[in-house]
């Protein structure tokens, strides 16, 4: 009998420890659960981020385009007006006057003077 109580025994220990075992597997299979759901909405947050930026990227991408069209035109402007220019050095405008011209002469000289002085 004496046997039978230490095979009882000892199977109620090992009993114990699986128990023990068993419900520490199946707190760590909790918390892995739980680490699984926060790295999931945190992927999900990440994708979302994601998208954002490429929107916003795609956005600016498009306005860099269309600054660097608009900039385009402006130095066909530029050299076109210069050609212009170079073409009728002598030429002024057609919106200036004489009496313009003599006034803008006449008082760029009188500042000339008065830095001379």
């Amino acid at each position: 009998m004496r046997t039978s109580e230490q095979n009882e025994c000892k199977l109620q220990e090992h009993i114990s420890k699986l128990s023990q075992e068993l419900q520490g597997t199946r707190d760590e299979n909790r918390a892995l659960q739980e680490a699984e759901k926060l790295l999931t909405a945190e992927r999900d947050e990440l994708k979302n981020d994601l998208r954002e930026n490429l929107e916003i990227m795609i956005e600016n991408q498009e306005e860099l385009r269309v600054a660097l069209e608009e900039n385009r035109e402006q130095i066909k402007q530029i050299k076109l007006l210069e050609s212009e220019k170079a073409r009728k050095p002598n030429e002024l405008p057609p919106d200036l006057t004489s009496s313009n011209v003599h006034t803008h002469t006449h008082t760029h000289s009188n500042i000339c003077m008065q830095v001379d002085v």
